[in-house]
């Protein structure tokens, strides 16, 4: 019961961290939930989006996703990962989101 309580709480902080970090026009929140057609344990992908995504893929949401992950060249160098990560932990800890903007 304590986790479902904190669950919602963390999902806005962290899309708000990222709305602060990367100024998207919005931030997905997808609930994954199955592997091999079997319900097992739950992911949440928190995904940036910009409106000019528009122009390359045909449907937004969980399908652009897909279709992100299907592509090889979609995924950012590992070197701005790392850099997003140490960043939206310094925010996320910092408790102070609006300090990024």
């Amino acid at each position: 019961v304590k986790e479902t309580k904190e669950l919602g709480p963390l999902l806005q902080r962290v899309a708000a961290t990222i709305k602060a970090i990367l100024n998207p026009d919005q931030v997905y929140i997808c609930l994954w939930s199955h592997a091999g057609w079997r319900p097992g344990h739950l992911h949440f992908v928190l995904q940036p989006s910009w409106n000019h995504l528009q122009q390359r893929y045909q449907r937004p949401g969980p399908f652009m996703q897909v279709d992100m992950m299907a592509s090889a060249n979609m995924y950012p160098p590992q070197k701005k990962v790392e850099a997003f990560a140490r960043k939206a932990k310094e925010v996320i800890q910092s408790a102070n989101i609006d300090a990024v903007k």
